[in-house]
């Protein structure tokens, strides 16, 4: 479960988000993940590497809540692909790793597709 203050940033989120436009609820997150960034950047508590931990936890755990709130469908899209790859859940991250095999066949890193450059860590299953 989330602490209140990360629910509430959720509540923002989903807000401002059409659970249709997976461009857009994209960019909502990656706006709310820089705003969670520079709040954790700011702590003087932690190394670098452990306020890189911490967003990068953060981040995923907010993709999560969003995702499972919005009881998406099953992927159709490489944003939404995307989106469900960042996020901390194991069936997410699932479901995104089979969404690629089934549209691309196994991704190399030196891809002419796009889509694939951009998701971060993703650990194919």
């Amino acid at each position: 479960m989330l602490p209140e203050e990360s629910r509430k940033i959720v509540d923002e989120c989903l807000d401002r988000i059409l659970p249709e436009d997976w461009q857009q609820c994209r960019s909502i997150i990656e706006s709310v993940a820089e705003s969670a960034r520079v709040a954790v950047r700011q702590t003087e508590t932690a190394s670098e590497a452990g306020r890189d931990e911490v967003t990068r936890f953060m981040t995923g755990a907010i993709i999560a809540a969003v995702l499972d709130k919005l009881e998406s469908p099953e992927i159709v899209e490489a944003e939404q692909a995307q989106l469900f790859a960042m996020s901390a859940s194991i069936e997410h991250q699932a479901a995104a790793c089979d969404w690629f095999i089934e549209q691309c066949g196994r991704p190399t890193f030196d891809t002419d597709i796009p889509e694939l450059a951009f998701v971060p860590g993703i650990t194919l299953h």
